[in-house]
């Protein structure tokens, strides 16, 4: 198992820093940030959403610790979003323009279920994160 660290952005910072999620305290060394095990992920998936609400100008990310963690480009897990563009499900290419919830994520693609695509409701698909927006609350 392991664990995961949330990192923000403010609106004028260029890169993402480590929180202490305790403390809520943004920009702190990596050492001091809150490691969370994967087993908490619905925890830590609440406290961002509460988090970013508290700091709308701020964009947040759920990473793996240690090096080379996923980015989840300011999505979390369980987050609704827009997916358009060219999406592959089964064997085909179609040019989607739906909602859907992310479930995972990879390097350049993330896993999202669709509400609809081709006819079928709640299908599984990877789609490129440049066809991905943050449905706004």
């Amino acid at each position: 198992m392991r664990n995961l660290m949330v990192y923000a952005k403010g609106p004028n910072s260029k890169r993402f820093m480590p929180v202490n999620i305790s403390t809520g305290e943004i920009g702190v060394l990596r050492v001091y940030a809150t490691l969370i095990p994967e087993c908490d992920m619905d925890d830590l998936i609440q406290r961002v959403r509460k988090a970013r609400k508290i700091y709308p100008d701020h964009s947040f990310e759920i990473r793996y610790a240690g090096k080379g963690g996923r980015k989840a480009r300011g999505l979390i897990i369980g987050d609704r979003v827009r997916v358009y563009g060219e999406v592959k499900y089964g064997n085909e290419w179609y040019d989607a323009d739906t909602e859907g919830t992310i479930v995972d994520f990879g390097s350049r693609s993330t896993l999202v279920t669709l509400d609809r695509i081709d006819g079928d409701s709640n299908a599984t698909c990877f789609v490129a994160n440049k066809h991905i927006t943050l449905l706004e609350e």
